[in-house]
């Protein structure tokens, strides 16, 4: 894109996939000159910023009109280009912190040229790592063929999806030039050199070559849509290429749900949770979890050997006698599944230690709860306490999607359980 001088080269002749509100609007600037142009009014352009990460969701925002290359006036048209979008992409995805990736998108749409790449990478990058999309507020055109390209899209209760469809424009300015006394001649090889020359009035052979163009980035643009919604193609081009707002983007297929952006970041964040592998876990808390097991372990041999000892015997028999033996290998295979059972219901303790903190949307407790060898009871008591608290001094309020704490009474631990259980078994 030619944006230098400064936006001619973007809508002389170029096919766009843009909102037509927003061609006309740039049509109007593209013969201003630079000095007289002021910072073009489509909104905050935050797209020299690294994408952020709320909750182990990268959040990449896709705002303004869109481009191909990185400019140095974006900043100032309030442009973004596939060039930079693609670049952020590559990096939430290689980010370890990243869990998933959600398009904040507010756009009219824009250039042609690198948009079905870019929509392809995104496709493509959905096998890594899940990726949503969110119309605030517009999602029109080239932009919403990348919000197609993303898992699921959501859309705001005014916000707007769809113009599907393709804009050239050829701008004659050669009246113009003869009122300011100019006449400029173009000397030529080739008969379709001279096509859209905005110095002489459109031929109907420019025109023709136009409209085939546009009518293949058309098919382009359907079959883009059909494959990333999974709906066929004449569902696609019934569309007209219309502007679908709120509910009637849905009953359209081209949005899935009505969710702002922080309720779309909150769904994410309750789907994609961090993984529990990546929690440090410290010594003191490993240490807890040997000494819990050798004393299970040791609970359930000292019961084995009292059950041994109270069986009568009526022969008298060496100390390496069978009996003995059967005695030994029952202790040491007690032994060995108090500690694994031990093992198991740490890790099964530590998850619904995390599934809660995580409830209780204060995942950042759980390493403290962990370190300081809380059980889950007294784990959903005291976090219970700290949401009540807030509530009492005006801090934000428990979101409708927490869920209560479960109460009830301490529960014996399932490997203390199990060992009693063997033992009287033995007993027995």
């Amino acid at each position: 894109m030619d944006k230098s001088q400064p936006l001619y080269g973007l809508i002389s002749g170029r096919p766009m996939m843009l909102e037509r509100k927003a061609f006309d609007y740039l049509l109007s600037k593209a013969n201003e000159p630079m000095a007289d142009i002021k910072a073009l009014d489509f909104g905050g352009n935050n797209n020299r910023k690294p994408f952020s990460i709320i909750n182990g969701i990268a959040i990449i925002p896709v705002h303004g009109p869109l481009s191909k290359r990185s400019g140095i006036f974006d900043a100032f048209f309030g442009f973004t280009s596939y060039e930079l979008l693609s670049e952020l992409l590559s990096q939430a995805l290689d980010n370890s912190e990243v869990n998933a990736i959600l398009l904040d998108i507010d756009s009219p749409g824009g250039e042609v040229a690198g948009l079905f790449d870019f929509a392809d990478e995104i496709f493509t990058a959905r096998k890594k790592k899940p990726i949503w999309a969110v119309a605030n507020e517009e999602a029109f055109s080239a932009a919403y063929a990348i919000a197609s390209s993303a898992e699921k899209i959501f859309i705001s209760r005014t916000g707007g999806v769809g113009s599907i469809g393709v804009l050239a424009s050829h701008v004659d300015q050669s009246s113009f030039d003869e009122k300011q006394g100019i006449k400029i001649t173009t000397i030529f090889a080739g008969d379709r050199k001279n096509d859209l020359n905005p110095h002489e009035p459109l031929t109907n052979e420019g025109a023709k070559v136009l409209q085939t163009e546009v009518n293949r980035l058309y098919e382009m643009f359907i079959q883009l849509v059909s494959r990333n919604r999974g709906i066929t193609a004449a569902n696609v081009e019934n569309t007209e290429a219309g502007l679908f707002f709120g509910s009637d983007g849905i009953s359209s297929g081209l949005a899935d749900d009505i969710l702002t952006l922080s309720q779309t970041l909150e769904l994410m964040t309750q789907k994609f949770q961090p993984k529990l592998g990546t929690i440090a876990m410290t010594n003191k808390t490993i240490t807890s979890q040997k000494e819990e097991s050798t004393e299970i372990a040791a609970e359930a041999n000292a019961k084995a050997e009292n059950s041994a000892k109270a069986e009568p015997s009526t022969v008298e028999e060496k100390t390496e006698s069978p009996s003995a033996t059967i005695d030994t290998a029952a202790i040491s295979a007690l032994k060995t599944e108090a500690e694994t059972k031990g093992r198991e219901a740490y890790r099964a303790e530590v998850m619904e230690l995390a599934k809660i903190c995580n409830t209780a949307q204060m995942p950042d407790k759980l390493a403290g709860l962990v370190e300081r060898g809380v059980s889950v009871d007294a784990a959903k008591d005291e976090l219970m306490q700290v949401l009540v608290a807030q509530n009492q001094h005006g801090s934000v309020g428990v979101n409708s999607s927490v869920v209560p704490l479960e109460a009830g009474a301490p529960k014996e631990s399932p490997v203390v359980a199990a060992a009693k259980a063997r033992a009287k078994e033995e007993a027995n």
